[in-house]
């Protein structure tokens, strides 16, 4: 079961397990050292209280319990095994007087040997599989008190883990629980540290995503309420061309009706642009180096006759080479929708000049027309989205500047508004990073 609460207790169990495990191999490995170290010091002590010259007579030796698996064995000079204690069992023969670690057919036998006044030795031998047996019978004593805590061991691992996996309960109920344009903050109680990251990466994401959420929702309110008049237009003069009696009615109404599908036309690709703009990624896959001073002098080429249809001046006073990383289609955008209301809102026989510098990194756009301008305070409002300034003589979208200042926010630039000071108008300058 892919379950965190299941792994932390069969990890935690696990490790109880493994750590009893080592424990009890622990007191198993220190009790064989104390254990080895007294029936050293008891064969040393045995084998001091005997008299090797009363052995054949009185074979009887009191200090040995039967269950010690003790031998006393007396070897002759000539290495002659002269007495052994226990008839079935035999340790063998020493290597060297002291204690010895000695192996044969039986197993191991730990020996301390002394000489006697004749040359031979007396041999105090016990197999070092009763010390084992009892190491083994004490570790298991203190084995079966932690066997029998295991269940509750068990029980109390899995109380400690669903309570510190409470949090996130809390955290996936108050995520059902909110509303799409919510930004009200996750909060938790008595949270552990580890999750404060996670909880904050979580508000923020959720907080960008209400934003969104909220600009998608007001981007079609005012796209719908936009939309709504143009259309409503068009019908109007579709029904006053279908009304119409002479040749003049008719070609009036028609000149009416293509000027109202231009003017929703104009909208839908504004709406557009504002859509793909507020969708796309800062420095996504669309991005790429653009030549801006060839881009600059293409657009002009190209809204030069929109120009000249109004008589007016479209002059390119200065275009510096620069290159900017960016997309190229954002870029294209800010160009159009800056100098189409430049040409829009200047009167007829005046003069619009756009300019490209390139300095400390920065590219600079500038166009700047002689209609009426926008007042200071004004400023900023028709940077939102279908905002129009007081001084507004001709009909638009309001989206223009918005779609503007959208792209350059997303290329890591800025837009700002002046006067042209020598004369009535607007300056709009906008400036991007530029790159080798």
């Amino acid at each position: 079961m892919n379950s965190l609460r299941y792994r932390l207790m069969l990890t935690l169990l696990a490790g109880l397990l493994v750590g009893g495990a080592f424990g009890v191999i622990g007191l198993f490995l220190q009790s064989m050292e104390e254990l080895n170290e007294q029936f050293d010091g008891r064969l040393q002590t045995i084998s001091q209280n005997l008299r090797p010259e009363s052995l054949a007579r009185d074979p009887q030796i009191r200090d040995i319990e039967p269950s010690d698996d003790i031998v006393v064995q007396l070897w002759g000079r000539d290495g002659a095994l002269l007495f052994h204690s226990i008839e079935e069992e035999r340790a063998p023969a020493p290597l060297a007087a002291g204690f010895t670690t000695e192996r044969n057919a039986a197993g191991s036998w730990r020996s301390f040997t002394r000489r006697t006044s004749d040359g031979g030795y007396l041999q105090v031998a016990q197999e070092l599989a009763a010390r084992h047996e009892i190491a083994a019978g004490g570790a298991a004593k203190l084995l079966l008190p932690l066997l029998a805590l295991l269940p509750l061991l068990a029980v109390f691992t899995i109380w400690a883990v669903s309570l510190q996996l409470r949090p996130l309960r809390s955290l996936a109920h108050q995520l059902l629980s909110r509303g799409a344009l919510s930004r009200n903050l996750i909060r938790l109680d008595r949270a552990p540290s580890e999750l404060a990251p996670v909880v904050d990466a979580l508000n923020d994401l959720l907080a960008r995503q209400a934003d969104a959420a909220r600009i998608q929702q007001a981007f079609l309110a005012d796209a719908a309420h936009e939309l709504r008049t143009p259309l409503a237009v068009v019908r109007l003069q579709a029904e006053r061309a279908q009304r119409s009696v002479t040749h003049s009615e008719r070609r009036e109404a028609l000149e009416a009706l293509n000027a109202g599908v231009d003017r929703a036309t104009r909208l839908v690709t504004q709406l557009l642009d504002l859509s793909r703009n507020e969708h796309s990624s800062p420095e996504g896959a669309n991005f790429g180096p653009v030549q801006m001073d060839t881009l600059m002098k293409t657009i002009i080429a190209e809204l030069h006759p929109l120009a000249a249809a109004k008589n007016i001046d479209l002059g390119l006073v200065e275009c510096a080479p620069c290159r900017v990383f960016g997309d190229v289609q954002g870029l294209r955008s800010v160009i159009v929708n800056l100098v189409d209301n430049a040409i829009r809102y200047s009167p007829a026989g005046s003069r619009v000049d756009a300019g490209l510098r390139a300095a400390a990194g920065k590219a600079t756009l500038t166009v700047s027309d002689a209609g009426p301008g926008i007042p200071s305070a004004q400023r900023d409002l028709v940077l939102d989205r279908f905002a129009r300034g007081d001084s507004a003589s001709v009909s638009g979208t309001g989206l223009g500047l918005a779609i503007v200042r959208q792209v350059a926010r997303r290329h890591g630039g800025s837009i700002e508004l002046g006067d042209r000071g020598d004369a009535p108008g607007l300056v709009v300058r906008v400036t991007l990073p530029t790159t080798t």
